[in-house]
């Protein structure tokens, strides 16, 4: 079975039972050596590339008859990534975790933890389970026969009677459905005229058909659609974003893509126009020539030691601008190196911002329900809690770090492309068990003061080992799992530039983003000093 991504990310699932959060899809169970098994299995024996959902009801909550509508389906010797991170919700029995759960309306699943008698509730799942022999997982599902319809006793009278029905309806619902189409695209069309107040134009259909050659070369998949290459009439290359779902096309989505018409910083892309005609929504940006990071870091081509300190610099500056010196105030949330663009002097440029968040004060936490990002640079906090700040883009942005830094994923296989011929071999047996976990392997590396061995071998002999230590000890201080510990932007910026002093960043890290199986670090000192790193092997006892 695969996983949306194609496949069990990189090592995920290795020995050790090391399962990261969305190794697995939903509806699956990771159970080490990078097995991915489906919690109920396709009856009809083809090999699928997701795995079924346990019931094709959907979940009902009603207060008054919670415990009747519910029941759970059990999926023994499993748990749940962040029962490992968070404190239990009670310490009970089965049976009474059972009905406080059913009593809850958002309670979607409980954890029961056989050790220690405590279960978890979690409120909304993201990816899959994780194979725990410590833990019970129970699933809640609509009870099926509370949907059942009786049949009826003259099954001809009522078959005539619905076909008459069916017919007026669907001409009703067909003209409504005409109406409120025509309705929403005034609505998109005067919000988003509204939202860029003259600061970028509007295109016609027509006018983005003939500019892209009817949408011939697609320049990949952003953020909720395809990305065209196109010129316009007075010659100006573009980039053309065709959205696919109008589902996201509501007014917070256009408020937050129509926020960055009215942003201007060389760091950011550049928003030109919008078209809203036909069912189509679309935005029209500066086209970057030199593509996205990713292709310059993992891929064939190679980027020297300076260009890279100036994209992270720029990436910094960039950040620094949406968090405190652009008019509308944004928090991007999906910061990695796909959504950095270089341009013809490989300047970095911040896109696709489909998911950023628009702050309204200077210093906001904002509670979302509905948690999306790429694996592997979530801040813990954004994942565990579901709580956005501006620090979730700092602990990103110091993942992108280590990755210019390192030249390969911070997620990845042994032997995998950011290349054999981009990093050293493990040398021992605990620094292999590290190697998928890049973050993990470079705190190794610092805590031994090896700084040089963390650069990219393809560049390593033109580096300097200072300007090494000062970016790798800023990326450390930007993946903190404690926000408050991790330095605003405009701070990181300082850093960079040599304005500020950079102190030793602390090198313990439980790294959320992973199961309790990956090796755990502790440290005797946090700040300034020497700092002794142990590994140790981390298993299983019951919430902490």
């Amino acid at each position: 079975m695969r996983n949306r991504l194609g496949g069990c990310l990189p090592m995920a699932c290795e020995s050790n039972s090391v399962c990261l959060p969305m190794a697995c899809e939903s509806n699956s169970v990771c159970s080490g050596n990078a097995q991915c098994s489906c919690i109920v299995q396709d009856q009809s024996g083809h090999q699928e590339q997701t795995c079924p959902s346990p019931s094709s009801i959907p979940l009902v909550c009603n207060h008054e008859v919670e415990a009747e509508n519910h029941h759970f389906l059990n999926v023994s010797g499993a748990g749940y990534f962040s029962n490992n991170y968070t404190k239990a919700d009670r310490v009970s029995t089965l049976s009474e975790c059972w009905s406080l759960c059913l009593a809850n309306c958002s309670c979607s699943a409980l954890f029961f933890n056989k050790r220690s008698s405590t279960c978890f509730f979690v409120d909304r799942m993201y990816g899959g389970l994780t194979r725990d022999p410590n833990f019970d997982g129970f699933l809640k599902l609509q009870n099926a026969e509370l949907f059942v319809r009786k049949k009826p006793k003259d099954r001809t009278v009522l078959l005539g009677v619905s076909i008459a029905a069916s017919v007026v309806l669907l001409s009703a619902l067909g003209l409504v459905v005409l109406m409120i189409w025509k309705h929403r695209l005034d609505k998109v069309e005067r919000a988003l005229a509204l939202a860029l107040q003259g600061s970028a134009q509007k295109y016609t259909y027509k006018e983005l058909e003939v500019a892209t050659g009817n949408f011939a070369s697609s320049l990949g998949k952003g953020g909720f659609g395809t990305v065209y290459e196109g010129t316009l009439a007075d010659g100006r290359k573009v980039a053309v974003k065709r959205l696919e779902n109008r589902n996201q096309s509501d007014r917070g989505f256009l408020a937050e893509m129509a926020s960055l018409g009215r942003i201007s910083h060389h760091n950011v892309v550049q928003l030109y126009g919008f078209c809203s005609e036909k069912n189509q929504l679309m935005l029209v940006y500066e086209y970057v020539v030199n593509g996205s990071l990713d292709k310059w870091l993992f891929e064939d081509r190679c980027l020297d030691w300076q260009s890279r300190r100036d994209i992270a610099l720029g990436v910094a500056q960039g950040l620094a601008y949406l968090h405190e010196e652009s008019r509308q105030l944004i928090i991007h949330l999906d910061i990695k190196p796909e959504n950095v663009l270089l341009d013809d002097k490989f300047r970095p440029k911040l896109s696709d911002f489909g998911m950023a968040k628009l702050l309204k004060t200077r210093d906001v936490s904002q509670t979302v329900t509905d948690v999306r990002g790429t694996p592997g640079y979530l801040a813990p906090e954004w994942l565990l809690h579901s709580v956005a700040t501006k620090k979730c883009d700092v602990y990103s942005y110091g993942m992108v770090l280590l990755e210019l830094i390192g030249g390969r994923r911070n997620l990845s296989k042994l032997g995998g492309h950011g290349g054999e011929d981009c990093r050293e071999a493990p040398m021992d047996e605990g620094e292999q068990a590290l190697w998928w976990y890049f973050p993990a392997w470079v705190v190794a590396r610092v805590s031994k003061r090896e700084f040089l061995k963390v650069v990219d071998t393809r560049i390593r002999d033109s580096v300097d080992e200072d300007e090494v230590k000062s970016m790798l000890q800023v990326a450390l201080w930007c993946i903190q799992d404690n926000p408050s510990q991790r330095p605003p932007m405009d701070t990181v910026v300082q850093m960079l530039e040599g304005r500020k002093e950079i102190l030793e960043p602390p090198l313990f890290f439980r790294f959320a983003l992973s199961s309790a199986g990956v090796l755990r670090f502790s440290s005797t000192n946090h700040l300034g000093g020497s700092v002794s790193v142990a590994m140790v092997a981390h298993q299983p006892s019951g919430p902490r």
